[in-house]
């Protein structure tokens, strides 16, 4: 008898940990949460809300909770993959099948569903107003790239400084500063690459709904998040980003 899932689009590692994931997505099907696919892999919702993911990479297999901040983690399974950047995903990284426990494996689950089910999410916070002297002293010196830089939109520019002054070295944030600037005169977003790998829905387009609307700040923690995995481990994007970006084969 066929099982729900059919998603056989399991991340860029997804052939080495095929009987592993399988395993879990058996252990999935037992539940209520209905199986879609998301980002290239499988995702798994409660009323169209995301709850459970699963992946494969270079060194383990993974479930995710998109809510996962919010589990008890009794069993101190759960870690943050990308601290102070990922607020509410919480992973559970196994390197073998034997690892997974299925009771335990289910009871997590169970537990985020219920989560789910009471609405509870952490809220999105305006974002702070960043500014960058050594970016302000650049353009002074450049009036081309004043003007280049002026033409994109607030969250645009807003990525650009981010990455700069998230830095904490001033050479590191020089050497960042260096890297953009032709992507900036070329008229290309730092996230650019990303947004047309993953086809930003116009609903999810901060022009079209507001930098600071729900539904796109999920998006971008979730996208945040899953670069930290397989993109970041092909090429450290953020910090080597490139003019001429290329799609990624998943």
């Amino acid at each position: 008898m066929a099982t729900k899932s059919e998603n056989k689009g399991i991340w860029k590692y997804g052939d080495k940990w095929e009987e592993e994931l399988l395993f879990l997505k058996s252990i999935l099907d037992k539940t209520e949460l209905t199986e879609t696919t998301k980002w290239g892999g499988p995702v798994y919702v409660y009323q169209k809300k995301n709850v459970v993911g699963l992946g494969g990479f270079k060194d383990y297999f993974a479930i995710w909770f998109f809510n996962g901040v919010f589990l008890k983690d009794e069993k101190k399974k759960l870690i943050n993959a990308q601290e102070e950047v990922t607020k509410s995903l919480r992973q559970w990284r196994f390197t073998s099948k034997e690892e997974v426990n299925e009771k335990d494996v289910l009871e997590y689950i169970h537990e985020a569903i219920e989560n789910e089910k009471q609405g509870k999410i952490i809220k999105p916070s305006k974002k702070e107003v960043i500014v960058s002297e050594l970016l302000e002293k650049e353009m002074a010196q450049n009036p081309a790239l004043k003007e280049a830089f002026a033409k994109f939109s607030p969250y645009k520019q807003y990525e650009f400084l981010e990455y700069i002054e998230s830095a904490k070295q001033e050479k590191t944030k020089l050497s960042r500063i260096e890297k953009v600037l032709p992507m900036i005169l070329a008229n290309v977003g730092l996230n650019d690459k990303y947004r047309q790998f993953f086809e930003i829905p116009n609903f999810l387009n901060p022009e079209a709904s507001g930098p600071n609307s729900k539904l796109y700040e999920t998006f971008v923690k979730v996208l945040n998040f899953y670069k930290g995995f397989f993109v970041l481990s092909h090429c450290e994007e953020r910090r080597s980003p490139q003019v001429a970006p290329q799609r990624l084969a998943i």
